[in-house]
């Protein structure tokens, strides 16, 4: 008796060892085919994406507006000639829904950091309907901080510019990890030249460690201004509320990166405080993909105008460019030392 109770009691720990193994064994090879269908799933999205961008870009260059698609399934304008859900049939990978719209109340760009080579961020603000008079700004790092990293950010602005600091230090003694935003805007209702420099504001959004919410910053008072941006914590970005935007019912913004890349967010009120909606500056395509009982869903953002195509610069050139002055009609300013780099290609640099 002793002998089979002994056996029962290991014939049932094994059981419950092979059991366990075997629980073990099937959970593995679940996730190994979640992972497999996610990323089926997610290039399924990926090719919707990309469906619906040959779509848009073919009708913008054709002088068309965006057609809109609230639909998940085929329309007139995305038919299953150009935008073909059945990716797989055989393994039922599709992408069930696809859809497509430019009446978006955010604008959202990721400005690579100002390195000389890589151009700045330039985004249109054209209300759909009403004027802009408050536009909110959401300024955050690429990627998420850890909160020891943000701890380092400055509690407030530096004191203005002296003969031995000032607001901006050298890159190499910048320990926060959001960068300074560089804001360049203009009204461009009319494109006189009065008028465009009347409007124009340069302004420098400086991340601040706080909790008080975000900044109101006068629009008028904003020309060459430092700006107080204050930020929550590592994952809200910092946030300034630029008011009173009366110059017009459309502008244009300029934006790069100091010190590190970031996302900015823009979102813009009336003057009752109701959400507008911006036109011409960005379309939304959503994609969800699909590999058997598995779902991936994506949303992409793309400009509906050049960004590259306007220059951030009067003048650019990738060679040194010496310009030599001169006090009087007849008597020139020689000074060997003046110029450093000479080339004597050029008449004016040497």
């Amino acid at each position: 008796m002793a002998s089979i109770m002994v056996t029962m009691l290991l014939m049932i720990v094994i059981s419950l060892i092979v059991l366990g193994f075997a629980q073990i064994s099937r959970s593995e090879q679940r996730q190994s085919l979640d992972r497999q269908l996610s990323t089926q799933a997610f290039f399924a999205a990926e090719s919707g994406v990309n469906d619906a961008r040959q779509i848009v870009m073919g009708e913008l260059a054709s002088g068309q507006g965006v057609p809109e698609k609230d639909q998940c399934s085929p329309t007139t304008e995305y038919p299953t000639t150009k935008a073909n859900p059945t990716i797989d049939a055989a393994n039922n990978v599709t992408y069930p829904c696809l859809l497509v719209t430019t009446h978006l109340k955010t604008l959202i760009a990721n400005v690579p950091l100002a390195d000389g080579i890589s151009p700045s961020v330039k985004l249109p603000l054209e209300p759909a309907t009403s004027s802009i008079n408050t536009l909110h700004i959401n300024w955050a790092p690429s990627s998420t901080p850890s909160t020891t990293d943000f701890n380092k950010c400055s509690t407030s602005i530096p004191s203005g510019p002296t003969a031995s600091s000032g607001y901006f230090v050298p890159t190499s003694s910048w320990k926060c990890p959001i960068g300074v935003m560089r804001l360049e805007i203009v009204a461009t209702d009319s494109l006189s030249g009065s008028a465009l420099a009347n409007s124009q504001k340069v302004m420098f959004l400086y991340p601040v460690r706080s909790s008080a919410g975000a900044v109101n910053q006068s629009y008028a008072a904003s020309n060459g201004a430092v700006i107080r941006a204050n930020c929550a914590n590592v994952t809200s970005g910092c946030n300034v509320n630029l008011t009173g935007l009366n110059g017009g019912s459309k502008y244009m913004v300029k934006i790069s990166a100091v010190y590190a890349s970031g996302k900015v967010t823009m979102t813009a009120t009336n003057g009752a405080g109701n959400s507008l909606e911006f036109a011409n500056a960005q379309v939304q395509i959503d994609a969800t993909g699909r590999a058997q009982d598995v779902l991936r869903r994506i949303q992409v953002r793309l400009p509906l105008q050049d960004s590259s195509a306007t220059p951030d610069y009067a003048v650019e050139s990738g060679t040194p460019i010496c310009k030599r002055f001169q006090y009087s009609p007849y008597v020139p300013v020689e000074n060997a030392n003046d110029i450093v780099g000479q080339d004597h290609n050029n008449p004016m640099c040497v």
